[in-house]
Parts: C-alpha cells; structure tokens; sequence
C-alpha cells in the first residue's frame, strides 16, 4: 500500500507541476497572443 501511496503522491506532484506550467504558458500565450488577436476574438464574440 505505500508504494501505492508513494506512486499516487509522485503523479499528483507530476500533475501539480505540469497543470501549473500548463497555465502558466496559456496565460503568457494569452497575454502575447490578445495584442495580436484582439481582432480575431472581436469576431468570435
């Protein structure tokens, strides 16, 4: 059971990890990409 644990532990940390850089590269993709797609999203909405 606990290197069950261990392993569970290990992915949440894993995904924690990925999950934050995922936001992180979305939110600097978004940041560079509104100056550029403003007129784009002004279509979509």
């Amino acid at each position: 059971m606990r290197t069950l644990i261990n392993v569970e532990h290990f992915l949440m940390i894993i995904i924690f990890i990925t999950g934050t850089k995922g936001v992180t590269v979305l939110y600097t993709v978004w940041r560079f990409g509104s100056r550029k797609g403003n007129k784009q999203l002004a279509k979509l909405s």
